[in-house]
Parts: C-alpha cells; structure tokens; sequence
C-alpha cells in the first residue's frame, strides 16, 4: 500500500469531502467511506458491504462490513463501520449512540461467525473483529478482542477523535495498521 498517495491528493476525496457539510444526510458520510474502504481493502479475498438501515432500531446493522471469504463458501467479519451524518460531532451522546449501535454490531457479528464456525458457546474465535465510528468528518477507531465485548481503542489512536482531512495520514496509518491485522485471513483463504 506504500504505492497509494494520500487520499486526499487525489481529486476523487476531495469532492467527496467537499459534499458533507452541517446539512447533509448520512449517505453524504457513506460515499466516502465507501471509496475509503475499497481504496484500502482492495485484494480479491476482501469483501466491502454497504447494509441499509433496518425500519426496526432494535435490528440495526453496520454501515459497511468488510469481511474475508475464508472458503467457497463462508466469510468471516473483521471490520465494521458504523457512519453517522455531520450533526454535532462534538457532542458526546452522537458518539455514545454510534459506538453503541458498532458495539452491537460486532457482537452479532462475531456471534454469527461463531455459529458458522460451528464454535460452541465456550469457545471463542480466533480473532478480533475491527471496528470504525465516523460522524460527519470525524471518526474513531476501535477493537474487540474476544472474549469481551466491550470495545477497546485501536492501539495508538489513544481515544483520539479523527478529521477526515486534517488527520488524513493518521488515519492512512490506522487503515494499514487494520489491513495488516485482517491481512493474515486473507493469505490462509487463498
């Protein structure tokens, strides 16, 4: 990935960013998340989901879901992405719904794996499960390591929220830093 010049040189992300401002819908969030991920998730194991919003608020899934075909016939989560549109990213209950809502999400996630791996209910899998918060221009980074379910910040982000632009190289590094740990999947698929 060392080949990829900052996303936001490239033209593509910056008319994307130019289209979010304090009025847009979360579909404004979502596309450039959605070039974001494809941009990093690029090897042909990985697979980049966008899920539509389910009328029921119990039964809500992640915005986007990357997962890894670990066989003909089988997939195995490993990041979530929960996007939320642009209204007041400072405010801490925006931020305590969205990483509520990717907390859930993982936990279904990881438990539908479960199922298809047929672990047993004590056992636990192999592997953490990547997890992203955006709202509006800003996002966090996150992790569940199992058995927990409690989400833990990515190692270095130090609980850091993120500006899509201004923070460009760091999330640059994040985004490696989460190929590198779902990569391994990819490989022992191939």
């Amino acid at each position: 990935m060392a080949h990829l010049r900052p996303y936001m040189e490239v033209n593509k992300f910056q008319f994307l960013y130019n289209q979010i401002d304090s009025g847009s819908l979360e579909d404004k969030v979502g596309s450039i998340w959605t070039e974001l991920l494809r941009r990093y998730f690029y090897h042909d194991e990985f697979i980049v989901t966008q899920h539509a919003r389910s009328a029921d608020s119990q039964n809500k899934k992640a915005d986007f879901i990357i997962q890894v075909v670990s066989s003909p016939n089988s997939t195995e989560h490993v990041v979530l992405v929960e996007d939320e549109g642009p209204f007041m990213p400072e405010r801490d209950f925006a931020w305590r719904d969205a990483v509520g809502q990717l907390t859930n999400s993982m936990i279904q996630a990881r438990n539908a794996d479960k199922r298809k791996l047929g672990v047993t209910t004590g056992e636990r899998l192999p592997h953490s499960i990547y997890g992203i918060v955006s709202v509006g221009k800003y996002s966090r980074f996150y992790v569940l390591h199992p058995p927990n379910d409690m989400l833990q910040d990515l190692p270095g982000t130090h609980s850091k929220t993120f500006h899509v632009r201004d923070d460009a190289q760091d999330i640059m590094k994040f985004f490696t830093q989460l190929v590198a740990a779902t990569i391994p999947y990819v490989l022992s698929s191939s």
